[in-house]
């Protein structure tokens, strides 16, 4: 008899506590509400360049141009790669993301990265690494 009430003390909990579990659990929601368009794959980098506001502008059937001037504070030459993204006015990837551009930019100098869509874009990302 007492395994009995033993057992049910085990399974009453049980089924209460996956009974209880019929809401719906909403997900975290993201508190940077626009993913920066332009960043870099390290706080050093971070503090070695400064990037100005992307110019864009649009181009024959609706392909999207970026220029992005980047500044070197570092007293060395820097070389960099850069991937970029494209996608469509919901968010959505157009395109798979480019291979590896290569940019280098002088100590103390300016640069700017350029690229060109291929098809109709609403918006892009680039990432800043240093080159391998």
């Amino acid at each position: 008899m007492l395994k009995k009430w033993i057992g049910l003390g085990v399974l009453f909990p049980m089924v209460v506590l996956v009974g209880g579990c019929t809401d719906p659990i909403p997900a975290y929601q993201d508190p940077l509400p626009d993913y920066p368009q332009v960043h870099v794959e390290a706080y050093l980098l971070q503090n070695l360049i400064r990037v100005q506001s992307p110019i864009l502008s649009h181009v024959g059937a609706g392909q999207l141009r970026v220029d992005i001037p980047i500044r070197n504070l570092a007293d060395r030459d820097l070389q960099l790669d850069y991937v970029y993204y494209f996608y469509d006015a919901r968010g959505v990837l157009i395109a798979p993301p480019s291979s590896r551009q290569f940019l280098e930019v002088p100590r103390k100098g300016i640069s700017q990265i350029e690229f060109t869509s291929l098809s109709p874009a609403a918006d892009f990302r680039v990432e800043i690494r240093y080159a391998k």
